[in-house]
Order: structure tokens, then C-alpha cells, then sequence
């Protein structure tokens, strides 16, 4: 309580409603249980399966650049050096993102 009855207390006191415990040992009763968890004792399957998520996204990189330079050589053949351009357009980044990936690896 505050000692002047013309200062109000910033505080409040265990019999306002404080929720303050009043000794340590003293829980409060809304605080959850957390039990904790058994660590994981094999971190090679989670190795591998970071390693064939990466491989897999190299893959359909790869697939996709063997498709578009592909079309690029058909533009080729039948003298479309215009379509051509049109399908290199982007193949860098996409190099540059697969090899990324594979650094990954490494």
C-alpha cells in the first residue's frame, strides 16, 4: 500500500491481484508443462534428405535447360536465328542456379 493518499500506487499488491508468486517455489497455475523432446540421433537421414531435395532440383534445372536448348537447335536447323536468341534467353541464370545448387554439394 502507499504510505500518502495522494500518490497512487504504480504498483499492484498481492491482495489486488497481483499474479506475482510470492516465494519462489510457488508455480503459477496457468504455465504450461513442456516436456522435452528425445534429440535426434541420426542426422546422416536428414544429411541425405537435404542431399537428394538439392539433386532433385539440379535435375529438373537440367531437364529443362536439355529441353530449351533443344528447341533452340531445331530454331537452328531450320534457319530461325531469331526463335534461337529467343530460347538462350534466361539459360545463364538458370546455369548459374544449378551450379549454385550443386556447390551445395560440395
Amino acid at each position: 500500500m502507499c504510505r500518502s493518499s495522494a500518490r497512487r500506487c504504480s504498483f499492484k499488491t498481492r491482495e489486488e491481484g497481483s499474479s506475482l508468486p510470492q516465494s519462489i517455489n510457488e508455480r503459477p497455475t496457468d504455465v504450461k508443462e513442456y516436456k522435452m523432446t528425445e534429440p535426434n540421433t541420426e542426422p546422416h537421414d536428414l544429411d541425405e534428405a537435404i542431399r537428394q531435395r538439392i539433386l532433385e532440383r539440379a535435375r529438373a534445372i537440367n531437364t529443362k535447360l536439355l529441353s530449351q536448348l533443344g528447341t533452340v537447335a531445331e530454331d537452328l536447323d531450320v534457319g530461325g536465328h531469331r526463335a534461337a536468341l529467343g530460347g538462350l534467353d534466361g539459360i545463364e541464370r538458370q546455369i548459374v542456379t544449378m551450379r549454385s545448387f550443386l556447390l551445395l554439394l560440395a
